[in-house]
């Protein structure tokens, strides 16, 4: 019978994980209405939340701990949300803020005072890992080798409506670039672009590398080739931070490490060459940024508000001229509100760097995290809020119980 309790809840972790997973700008996701997006996720969440108390026991402490953390957050995103109520106050916005990420942290405490969080982070690392290899396998023997054809096109809402290539709905060619001269169909997997592939797989190899410490490479090298495929600045060069932080703190294994990261990091460098040959290219991440400081400086404590953040940011954007969106995540927060939103969001993790007792692996974790926020947009996509949980989760651990939390991995 505890088997079969077992078995079904890391059924419910897997669905959940990837339901997080594929809400963050999948093909199958971008066309549809938020809030049908929503039904299934808070379905799968309060089923998981139920199983959970089924079988684990909540101290007193626990309890009244979390009680209370939980009402400093709802005391600080109520204030916000009374400081601009027209631009703030929807069905999906009260759903997101005031449920979906309450039962994000709830379930990532209760995993993480019940000793099975790693077990969780592993859970997405292999949903990742499966999502990798078939994007992989469809790259090369698709896209590259053409041993496989395309089954149908469909049509990418995050583009503008344009056609694209599927391969049995389970690989789509979102993108191509010209890389030194050569035209190249970037892999994006199954979402909308390249860049989101890249950030996924980024936050699943770093949480492999410096959170699990996980000895099993097989994994870590499947990111590493499927990321090389999408040919993501960002993502390329996130994974060779990691992989050099681990060369710096760990001699031994500085052999091992130094051939994937001196392909990567050379790459990364190819890519940027590439881009400064193209000044459109180069000059759009510049432009985001004057952008988005622009419109923060208007409204720099409080923001324009939820709904009319990202407004205030597009209507600085000749989209149509550029043919791209923004992608700087962290000046969407900050124009959506302000330095207030920015420390709802970000205070756990601010307060995690300076704790002594945080290993350092957690803390760049942490900083390789906040690098990504400001290179690739995902802001309000569940993946975003679910790392967000894990940072409340963990400083309120640390709160929960002080003295044992150097000898919890997180």
């Amino acid at each position: 019978m505890a088997v079969r309790k077992l078995s079904l809840v890391n059924i419910l972790d897997y669905v959940w994980l990837t339901l997080i997973i594929l809400q963050c700008h999948s093909i199958y996701t971008v066309k549809s209405e938020p809030l049908t997006l929503i039904v299934p996720l808070l379905i799968t969440t309060v089923t998981l939340l139920l199983f959970n108390l089924l079988r684990f026991t909540l101290s007193l402490n626990f309890i009244h701990k979390f009680i209370y953390m939980l009402g400093l957050y709802f005391t600080a995103i109520v204030t916000f949300f009374l400081t601009n109520i027209g631009a703030n106050v929807t069905i999906l916005n009260i759903t997101k803020y005031f449920i979906l990420f309450p039962l994000f942290f709830l379930i990532n405490s209760m995993y993480m005072n019940r000793k099975v969080l790693p077990a969780l982070l592993s859970k997405f690392v292999n949903v990742v890992v499966i999502l990798a290899m078939f994007s992989l396998f469809f790259w090369i023997f698709g896209t590259l080798l053409n041993v496989v054809h395309p089954t149908s096109t469909v049509i990418n809402q995050w583009s503008g409506g344009r056609l694209i290539n599927s391969y049995y709905n389970l690989y789509f060619e979102t993108q191509q670039m010209t890389f030194w001269g050569i035209h190249i169909i970037r892999n994006s997997g199954i979402f909308a672009e390249s860049p989101i592939w890249g950030l996924i797989l980024s936050i699943a190899y770093v949480i492999d590398l410096l959170i699990l410490k996980s000895d099993q490479n097989n994994k870590r090298n499947i990111i590493i080739l499927t990321m090389l495929s999408t040919i993501s600045t960002a993502g390329i060069s996130i994974i060779g931070l990691a992989i050099l932080y681990k060369i710096a703190t760990n001699r031994h294994k500085a052999k091992l490490l130094l051939f994937p990261v001196t392909v990567g990091l050379g790459f990364s460098l190819l890519l940027l060459l590439n881009e400064k040959s193209e000044t459109v290219s180069a000059n759009l991440r510049v432009d985001d940024y004057n952008i988005g400081f622009k419109v923060w400086k208007a409204s720099l404590w409080i923001g324009h508000g939820l709904n009319n953040g990202i407004l205030a940011i597009q209507s600085h954007i000749e989209t149509f001229a550029r043919g791209v969106g923004y992608s700087n995540t962290l000046f969407v927060i900050l124009a959506q509100g302000g330095l207030f939103l920015f420390l709802i969001y970000f205070s756990p993790m601010i307060l995690l760097l300076f704790k002594k007792k945080i290993n350092f692996d957690f803390k760049f974790a942490i900083i390789l995290f906040l690098i990504l926020v400001t290179t690739i947009i995902f802001e309000g996509t569940y993946l975003f809020f679910w790392i967000l949980a894990l940072s409340y989760s963990y400083l309120f651990f640390m709160i929960l119980d002080k003295n044992s939390i150097q000898n919890r991995q997180l």
